[in-house]
């Protein structure tokens, strides 16, 4: 999952808008896995986390 996260560092936006209406990026190459639509302040919280977790892959304090 870091690799999708990483691909959002620059635009945390558009990772947000990605929680709200997900779509299969690659579903010829993979099975495309379930995951529900988001409200935005849901998805606003999710992406926050997801990047800082990219971040700060050693930080024993982070939300879990």
């Amino acid at each position: 999952m870091k690799d999708n996260v990483a691909q959002y560092a620059q635009n945390p936006e558009a990772l947000v808008q990605y929680l709200m209406k997900p779509e299969p990026k690659h579903p010829d190459q993979w099975d495309p896995m379930e995951i529900a639509p988001m409200s935005e302040s849901d998805a606003k919280t999710m992406a926050a986390w997801l990047l800082y977790i990219l971040e700060h892959p050693d930080d024993l304090g982070r939300p879990k």
